[in-house]
């Protein structure tokens, strides 16, 4: 541990005496010579809005010649901010994933379909796949190249042995197959293993595709303006990359580190040469704890609880994160094809499609799971006219969306208004 946190001192001073011009304005009336990792939480968080805010040149932490890719955040909230990845920071986040329980070798060949677009995943996968010498069919997502039905095609053809991509994705992939009327055998016959990250893994999620599908699920988690931060191992934990990263838990109000407990990550990049951060707030609300885990990987787990933005609150006035929503959905005996809850005033409304219809006393049903899970009132409505979803498009040429899984009660109103 000694050993770890001094290699951690020399990366963050390296870090902070090479400094973008963003970095430079921010931190001109700190001094950041020789600090210790004790004297970290001195210096300011970097917020999500002053990254939006920032021109993409002034986050550049090396010189331009030594960029090889350009990369943004998908915008949910209408502006993206920018990343920067030189050659070795791809080589990192390959290494990163390769920290994975999924274990990829030369006999794998890995269906890729995280978007081959702005963000980043697709492009670090296809790294952690080359180290390894495992192929790779890019098969993207959100395009009319690939749709579902061709994915299942390359599924069976190409003898895929890995997917890689969003969870919803795999998801709308099975639904597909079923409407195919294939078995999962039959639609993913040498499937061996799914690698998921861009959305929230909690234990049902995980343990639902897991059944469906009779593969292990890895995620890994991290963000475009991060890349990859921690990887989950055979054992399913999220282990953080300790070497690459330095992560606090801050208390969500006064911002304070905390020894342990729940609170807002900030995450300061170690080996990013690109468009390196410190004490970044991403917004997400985690927890972190030391494990001794089976694997032998030393790294911290992390549990990620959703955004902080996301939250709604129960009847009593509980928090509820994403993931304990997400965690009550697919609790359900039957999982619904799409989701959306919707905080109302003194009701939760919980929006599910079906592609089967639904009988009065089913509906009646999860509406009582889902109010005792959730601690609150839930009114539930069938997606009747399949605004969440349309489900024969599946089999159609059509670009899929990132669904919207949680709106918070000023966002419902702002939308029904």
């Amino acid at each position: 541990m000694t050993v770890l946190l001094n290699k951690k001192a020399v990366k963050l001073r390296n870090l902070l005496s090479k400094q973008s011009d963003f970095y430079r304005v921010k931190l001109s009336n700190y001094n950041t010579e020789n600090i210790s990792m004790n004297e970290l939480s001195s210096i300011p968080l970097t917020t999500k809005n002053e990254l939006l805010s920032a021109s993409p040149y002034d986050l550049l932490g090396v010189e331009f010649s030594e960029i090889a890719h350009y990369h943004e955040s998908s915008g949910t909230t209408g502006k993206s901010s920018s990343s920067w990845f030189t050659r070795e920071d791809l080589k990192t986040g390959g290494t990163q994933l390769n920290q994975m329980g999924v274990n990829l070798n030369k006999d794998d060949l890995v269906l890729i379909r995280f978007p081959f677009a702005l963000s980043c995943p697709a492009y670090l996968m296809q790294e952690a796949c080359a180290q390894v010498s495992a192929g790779v069919v890019p098969a993207s997502s959100r395009n009319t190249i690939t749709p579902y039905v061709k994915v299942l095609e390359l599924m069976r053809n190409l003898e895929i042995t890995v997917f890689a991509g969003l969870a919803r994705e795999l998801e709308l992939l099975i639904e597909t197959a079923k409407m195919l009327d294939f078995t999962m055998s039959e639609a993913f016959p040498h499937l061996r293993a799914v690698c998921v990250a861009g959305e929230l893994l909690g234990d049902q999620r995980k343990e639902y595709l897991e059944r469906v599908l009779n593969v292990p699920v890895y995620g890994f988690y991290g963000s475009t303006e991060t890349a990859n931060i921690a990887s989950m191992c055979r054992n399913g934990k999220m282990h953080i990359s300790e070497e690459d990263f330095i992560t606090e838990v801050l208390d969500e109000h006064s911002k304070v580190p905390l020894a342990n407990g729940k609170g807002l990550l900030a995450v300061t990049t170690l080996s990013h040469q690109g468009s390196p951060l410190i004490r970044y707030l991403n917004e997400d609300v985690v927890s972190i704890k030391e494990t001794k885990c089976k694997c032998g990987h030393k790294g911290s787990e992390i549990i990620v609880h959703g955004r902080q933005r996301e939250r709604i609150f129960n009847s009593n006035g509980e928090i509820l994160e994403a993931l304990h929503i997400q965690n009550a959905i697919y609790s359900l005996r039957s999982i619904p094809i799409a989701w959306q809850v919707n905080e109302e005033s003194d009701h939760l409304r919980v929006i599910v499609n079906y592609r089967q219809s639904m009988l009065e006393k089913d509906i009646n049903r999860i509406e009582a799971h889902l109010s005792q899970t959730l601690n609150s009132s839930v009114k539930v409505r069938l997606d009747w006219d399949n605004k969440l979803i349309n489900p024969e498009e599946l089999l159609k040429n059509k670009v899929s969306l990132k669904p919207v899984y949680i709106n918070t009660l000023d966002k419902t109103k702002n939308e029904e208004g």
